[in-house]
């Protein structure tokens, strides 16, 4: 996969979201071949058998790359309502933690072209007045900055992103 030189800062430190998915360990490799300093963090939700196992994955490889690593396991209980918004507020909260811990600059995460299109067809068809349609490559989301370098690139082969 070929992807531009990305702009930001290699002196600053920044958190990733790594899920262990193809789309995640892609930009993390992108990420750490392009020199820039990093915190990958991790979300087990428990949810599936194989949850464990990619969590220790991405943990392997952060210690073969000598990356710092941050891991959270948790569990979903039905009275947390809604999975989906529960686990994105689980995820950008930890998120936040780690980056105050590190006073890191901002979060990556491997949004692509995909999820781009994917977020504009819910927002259609929930009929969602919001200013801008889709993703932005920068926004802000829990009063932290998120970068999605990956959103102009089309992924047909990658697996559904949980980022």
């Amino acid at each position: 996969m070929i992807i531009k030189d990305l702009s930001y800062n290699k002196q600053d430190l920044y958190v990733i979201g790594v899920s262990g998915g193809p789309d995640s360990m892609a930009l993390l490799d992108i990420l750490f071949s392009q020199g820039y300093k990093l915190v990958v963090c991790n979300v087990n939700y428990n949810t599936r058998k194989e949850s464990s196992y990619e969590q220790t994955m991405v943990k392997n490889y952060c210690l073969m790359k000598n990356l710092m690593f941050e891991g959270i396991s948790v569990t979903y209980k039905k009275e947390d309502g809604n999975f989906e918004a529960w686990a994105r507020d689980v995820r950008y909260n930890f998120f936040k933690e780690v980056l105050e811990k590190y006073n890191a600059k901002a979060l990556f995460v491997a949004h692509h072209q995909d999820d781009l299109l994917e977020t504009y067809l819910m927002q259609k068809q929930r009929r969602i007045i919001t200013k801008y349609f889709g993703l932005k490559e920068e926004t802000f989301l829990a009063n932290i900055k998120v970068i999605r370098p990956l959103l102009d690139m089309l992924l047909p082969y990658m697996s559904e992103c949980s980022d």
